[in-house]
Order: structure tokens, then C-alpha cells, then sequence
């Protein structure tokens, strides 16, 4: 089976003020975050994110290179009860990818 990134939507990433979309990566020790590739930028409050009346509760935090990581799944993120800020999923995290309707 071929690996997916699950992405959503964050109105509003960091202190940018911009929208991005969100990767899904399951990060060893510290579990599911959303990574926005356009930014850099990671959160762990991928609800607040994905709200734009609550994107000022999220708080974000750079990319760190020496993490081990891997897509989350399916699974993962519906346990989290995230999986109603899907909107689709990509092959891999490049910008120019187009994502797929779930």
C-alpha cells in the first residue's frame, strides 16, 4: 500500500495571516501534527487551525529536522476526531502536488 499525507485546511497559520495546507505526520514521542510545507510551520491544535474563529488558540512551532516521522493514518487522525478537517490527501508533501478528494 502506497503511504498518504492527509491534509486539511488552516485559515490562518502562525503569525503569517494566511491560509495552507495542512499535512497530517505522526511525529515519534509527540504523536499527530499538522505541518503547513508553504511556512514551515506545525501545530498540534489542528482543530483550533482549521476554525477561523479559533485560529488565534493554535499555537504553532517550527519544522525540526532531526525528527522522525511518518504520515499518520487514517485511523490515527479519526481517532484524534480530526478527520472532519479533511479535505483529501496527496502522494507526498511537495507544494506542487495536487491533492485527491478523499
Amino acid at each position: 500500500m502506497n503511504e498518504r499525507y492527509y491534509v486539511a485546511m488552516a485559515a490562518s497559520v502562525d503569525s503569517y495571516e494566511q491560509s495552507d495546507y495542512l499535512c497530517f505526520i505522526q511525529v515519534e514521542g509527540s504523536g499527530v501534527i499538522g505541518y503547513a510545507a508553504e511556512f514551515d510551520s506545525c501545530t498540534t491544535d489542528i482543530a483550533d487551525a482549521c476554525v477561523a474563529e479559533n485560529t488565534q488558540r493554535a499555537r504553532w512551532f517550527a519544522w525540526d529536522d532531526g525528527w522522525e516521522w511518518r504520515a499518520a493514518t487514517l485511523e490515527e487522525i479519526k481517532a484524534l476526531k480530526l478527520d472532519k478537517y479533511l479535505i483529501g490527501s496527496k502522494k507526498d508533501m511537495k507544494l506542487s502536488t495536487p491533492i485527491e478528494p478523499l
